[in-house]
């Protein structure tokens, strides 16, 4: 997951969101979580959201939470 983020890889937004949501893994999830942050993809947002406020994990959360402002960072300095 960190791998396609570092690489921009927006083809795996809605694979890296699915995992977000879906995985029983809070691992699996956390790194979907920096993964869609490092990709900045707008359209992840409500997962992240949904995330940042409902994952049963506090580092998944956390995940969420920074994603969230690096991409609403980036929609302000575009």
């Amino acid at each position: 997951a960190m791998d396609l983020g570092r690489m921009k890889a927006d083809r795996a937004v809605e694979p890296l969101m699915n995992l977000l949501s879906k995985d029983s893994s809070a691992i699996v999830r956390d790194g979907a979580a920096r993964a869609l942050g490092l990709i900045a993809a707008r359209r992840s947002l409500n997962a992240l959201i949904y995330a940042a406020q409902a994952d049963n994990d506090r580092d998944v959360r956390h995940s969420a939470q920074f994603a969230i402002e690096v991409i609403r960072t980036n929609l302000r300095g575009n």
